[in-house]
């Protein structure tokens, strides 16, 4: 079982993955929770690539994982 707070980083995966490719590249913000569905924003701060044209969408929360930034410290 997937486990989000609001605030966190979060990526498709699994039966996300048949969403259009700029979807599945996007790291998104997690704005709300249910027991099944987050509600997320794109948050062009924190992309490791340049996109644009995406907003907020609705996604089950087994579709996603938590994204994890590396350190460069």
């Amino acid at each position: 079982m997937n486990s989000f707070n609001v605030g966190d980083l979060v990526v498709l995966t699994g039966e996300g993955c048949n969403q259009p490719a700029p979807e599945l590249m996007a790291i998104w913000r997690v704005e709300r929770l249910t027991d099944t569905y987050a509600a997320v924003k794109f948050d062009p701060d924190v992309q490791i690539a340049h996109m644009e044209g995406l907003e907020r969408k609705r996604y089950p929360l087994d579709w996603l994982i938590l994204y994890k930034r590396g350190h460069s410290d």
